[in-house]
């Protein structure tokens, strides 16, 4: 067994098979034969066989009949196989239309263990043969139920044993499980005294959908958004509607100053932006008639007056004219008609009030042609601003999940330089909604309140940094299917992140929350330090220190499988400790588990070693006396 010096949770490394290809004979990884069925998915897990098995749901166990999960093929070789399973807190059967003999395997414990479905040759079982599911005796499926492989051997005395990783050579040829096999380390160098710049104090905010859906009659509530957005920046983004009788479109003003208020009061945020949402109605591919045009102008600058104003009681110095403008239809389609009306609202925003700080074009994904064409028109343009939501699916699979995420920093730049080459000069840009789902609803994505999305937050976070973003705007802050906090959190219910009972008077932070909270308090606004590690692992790291030598790192594993970090920190001193006390705050997060508290990951001479599991997180802050201010 390999030791490692820092590891939450431990893990216990299984006997590996050598993988020497996939043939009928051998393994039979479950995730690869799996049928989609309702009640079960895919699970990651690295104590499993290919890091993955067949798990049920989350959620309360519902009333269950047979559920047929795995169809394979059976070798037609005219040989006679053993065929194993490998399972657990779960009984199956295998089924085939030519079997006339039972054959069942149960596994009531919520260990992993193999188990014999008996020995056939083609000539009984057919070519074909399926593994069902079958309820427990309260006609429910536990909550631990899975199958993580199955094996076949034609060597009668063969007893498989332990993990296998990968598809292996005929398990026969083995007999046994051999040695496992070394992880891939990763060699982290975080040099303390080699400084990139300031990270933006507001890399780590978001924008509130419906003010009045925020304003949360509850202390929890206030305290929650202090700890998350003190000092940071929140959007107010809100959508004109009907007006009462009149039908004519209208802001809910009273929404709109009570939220502003709190913001300013109770959470202490360091800055606000107006984020409306309104259309241009009309048909077919012709340019707008001028009255539609001024129309919606006037319907902007009716929020303009009142929020616009630096002698009013609420005024909001940060804008941006739409949202989601350009994503389709005749604005896409007419990207210099679009830059001539958005250029032309800026226009008249700023003729009110100069000092108003304006971007766009707001699309929702940043599209290189509307970006260029509103830099060539409006000159006066003070932000790039775009949206980026990476899938649109609750199933996308986490590797092209995480894998997609560079974007941010891709297009971050790319945008930046855009900038530099038609307007001559470093113009910032803002990420004015990021998310992993712009379609979470439907079907409802539970890993959004799962501490995996905490893994994933950091990951985008990092990456807002190395690509300069000014600000980075997360949807939505109300947990509903997005979000990081709320009472009566259905998602966090259903995910199993906590009770059905009484959750309405408790103010739930999701691991995303967090996650954002530890960026706010220890990365926004801290200088950024040197983090080298190699470039082609699935791996990122950012480290950040400020003047009193607190130095916070951030880790994040995002390959499918898991991998050993040696960290080595330079130059570097620990402070003296003792007693009850340890050096070190936390947060980790992984598919399964998010914990925070205080530890010691770092030893004295400022090196660690940690073990990642797949698409997990590791954040921490401690004290450099080599690094405090002089």
């Amino acid at each position: 067994m390999m030791k490692w010096k820092f590891l939450l949770p431990i893990l216990f490394l299984a006997a590996v098979l050598p993988c020497t290809g996939s043939g009928p004979e051998g393994l039979l990884e479950a995730e690869a034969l799996f049928i989609r069925e309702a009640r079960f998915t895919l699970r990651d897990d690295i104590h499993t066989s290919g890091g993955q098995y067949i798990g049920r749901i989350s959620g309360p166990a519902a009333l269950a009949d047979a559920a047929t999960l795995i169809a394979g093929d059976f070798p037609a070789d005219g040989r006679t196989y053993d065929l194993w399973i490998c399972l657990r807190a779960l009984e199956v059967a295998l089924r085939s239309p030519s079997l006339t003999r039972e054959a069942t395997a149960a596994n009531p414990t919520a260990e992993w263990r193999w188990l014999h479905l008996g020995r056939f040759a083609a000539a009984e079982l057919g070519s074909t043969f399926s593994i069902q599911a079958l309820p427990d005796k309260n006609n429910q499926f536990p909550p631990l139920a899975g199958i993580d492989a199955l094996l076949l051997s034609d060597d009668p005395d063969f007893v498989p044993a332990g993990v296998y990783r990968g598809h292996s050579q005929a398990a026969g040829e083995t007999g046994k499980a051999v040695a496992g096999q070394e992880l891939p380390q990763i060699q982290v160098d975080i040099a303390t005294d080699r400084q990139l710049g300031k990270i933006s104090p507001y890399i780590a905010a978001a924008n509130a959908h419906g003010p009045a859906g925020h304003l949360v009659d509850s202390d929890g509530w206030d305290e929650g958004m202090k700890t998350l957005f003190h000092g940071s920046i929140l959007g107010i983004l809100l959508a004109a509607e009907p007006n009462g009788d009149s039908n004519e479109l209208d802001w809910d003003y009273a929404a709109i100053d009570a939220f502003i208020q709190q913001a300013r009061q109770q959470w202490q945020v360091g800055d606000l932006m107006l984020f409306p949402q309104w259309w241009v109605d009309f048909a077919g591919r012709e340019t707008p008639p001028e009255a539609q045009l001024a129309a919606g102008g006037e319907l902007l600058m009716k929020l303009v007056r009142r929020y616009g104003d630096p002698a009013g009681e609420n005024y909001i110095r940060n804008w941006v004219v739409c949202d989601e403008w350009p994503c389709g239809g005749y604005w896409r389609e007419q990207p210099a008609e679009f830059a001539r009306y958005y250029a032309r609202l800026i226009r008249e925003m700023k003729q009110f009030n100069p000092e108003l700080v304006i971007g766009g074009p707001v699309d929702c994904y940043p599209n290189e042609t509307i970006i260029a064409a509103l830099l060539e028109e409006a000159p006066e343009l003070d932000f790039i601003a775009w949206n980026m939501f990476i899938t649109g699916r609750a199933d996308t699979p986490l590797e092209e999940l995480f894998s997609r995420t560079a974007a941010v920093r891709t297009q971050l730049k790319a945008s930046r330089e855009l900038g530099r080459a038609i307007q001559k000069r470093d113009i910032p840009v803002w990420l004015t909604s990021l998310g992993p789902n712009f379609h979470a609803w439907d079907p409802l994505d539970l890993r959004l309140a799962e501490p995996v999305i905490g893994a994933w937050h950091a990951l985008a976070l990092n990456y807002a940094v190395e690509g300069g973003a000014e600000v980075c705007m997360f949807y939505n802050v109300r947990a509903r299917d997005c979000g990081f906090l709320g009472p009566d959190d259905a998602s966090a219910v259903q995910a199993g992140m906590r009770p059905a009972k009484d959750s309405a008077k408790f103010v739930n932070i999701r691991p995303a929350g967090r996650m954002i909270a530890f960026y706010q308090q220890h990365f926004a606004g801290k200088t950024r330090v040197e983090a080298n590690y190699p470039a082609n692992a699935r791996f990122n790291a950012m480290a950040a220190t400020d003047d009193d030598g607190k130095l916070a790192i951030s880790l994040v594993n995002y390959a499918a499988t898991p991998q050993s970090v040696k960290l080595s920190v330079q130059p570097f001193a620990m402070p003296p400790y003792g007693n009850f006390e340890l050096p070190v705050e936390y947060l980790y997060c992984d598919q399964h588990t998010v914990c925070s508290g205080n530890g010691l990951l770092v030893d004295a001479d400022g090196n660690a070693e940690l073990l990642m599991p797949p698409y997990s997180s590791w954040c921490f802050v401690l004290t450099n006396e080599a690094g405090r201010a002089r």
